[in-house]
């Protein structure tokens, strides 16, 4: 007997969508990789044994970007959202904030670079398989309940 993907518990992860506005657009915050495929994706991570969503936001926050995020002034809106990629099942715990103020990020050394994309780039960046399979319609249907 065989497994599919779909028979195996999906694995949890806390996504942070960053934006701000930029000359009347909104453009989300991507990080690229600066190991294997070096595809960009959202800031976030695996929620640990015993951490809860809100937990592994702040610390993934902390360990990416080098900025404290306190949950409280983000806006949570995928909730356990289950994605199905060709690497397995998420459970997405998806939260969005608006970065006005940020000007300065420290990014880990498992980023190499940042980009503030808008939504046509971040559909261009997908279209050439730039980005993380599965985001390009998360990012779309956060935009969409705004």
């Amino acid at each position: 007997m065989s497994l599919r993907a779909s028979d195996i518990a999906p694995s949890e992860t806390s996504r942070l969508f960053l934006y701000r506005e930029d000359e009347g657009e909104r453009k989300f915050l991507l990080l690229r990789k600066s190991y294997g495929d070096r595809l960009y994706e959202t800031p976030g991570g695996s929620i640990e044994a015993g951490e809860s969503p809100d937990q592994c936001l702040e610390r993934e926050a902390l360990e990416e970007l080098g900025i404290e995020v306190d949950p409280e002034d983000t806006e949570k809106v995928l909730d356990g959202r289950i994605q199905a990629t060709p690497r397995g099942n998420y459970r997405i715990f998806g939260y969005t904030a608006d970065l006005e103020k940020i000007e300065d990020l420290e990014l880990s050394g498992e980023h190499s670079s940042y980009v503030w994309a808008s939504e046509a780039r971040i559909q261009e960046l997908n279209s050439r398989g730039k980005i993380i399979e599965g985001l390009e319609p998360l990012i779309h249907s956060i935009s969409d309940t705004d």
